[in-house]
C-alpha cells in the first residue's frame, strides 16, 4: 500500500482550502462591517459624553466662585473667630468645595474587533501528498 493522496483526496483538499478561504473572506468582511457599525454609535457616546463634561466645567466654575467668596469672607474675619467653632465651620465649608472631584469623565473603547488570520488551509496544503521514501 502506497501512501499518497488519492485523486479523490486531492480533489476533496483543495476544495477544502477553497472553502476556508472563502470562508475567512466572510469574516474579515463581517469583522471590518461590525467595527464600522460602531464608529457611530462611539459618536454617540462621545458626543454625550462631551456634554456631560460642560456641565463639569459648569460645576467647576461654581465651585471656584463658592470656595473664592468662603475664602476672601474667612479671610477678611479675625484671627479669633477664624479659630473659633464658626471658623473652623467655615473653612470645612471652604476646603469641601474646593476638594471636590469634578475631573472630565473619559470613556475608553475597546480596540477593533480583530481575528488572528488562520493558518488551516495553507497547512492543509502544505501536508505532503504522499510518503518520501
Amino acid at each position: 500500500m502506497a501512501f499518497r493522496l488519492t485523486k479523490a483526496q486531492l480533489t476533496e483538499r483543495d476544495s477544502v482550502i477553497d472553502q476556508l478561504r472563502d470562508a475567512l473572506t466572510g469574516i474579515e468582511q463581517a469583522v471590518t462591517a461590525y467595527n464600522a457599525a460602531l464608529e457611530p454609535l462611539k459618536a454617540d457616546v462621545e458626543k454625550a459624553v462631551a456634554a456631560y463634561n460642560d456641565g463639569l466645567l459648569r460645576a467647576r466654575e461654581l465651585a471656584e466662585e463658592i470656595y473664592g467668596d468662603a475664602d476672601s469672607e474667612i479671610l477678611d474675619k479675625s484671627e479669633k473667630w477664624q479659630e473659633s467653632d464658626r471658623g473652623q465651620a467655615a473653612t470645612e465649608f471652604k476646603d469641601a468645595w474646593q476638594g471636590l472631584n469634578l475631573d472630565d469623565l473619559e470613556v475608553g473603547f475597546p480596540d477593533d474587533l480583530e481575528i488572528e488570520e488562520p493558518t488551516h488551509a495553507d497547512e492543509i496544503g502544505d501536508a505532503p501528498e504522499e510518503a518520501s521514501q
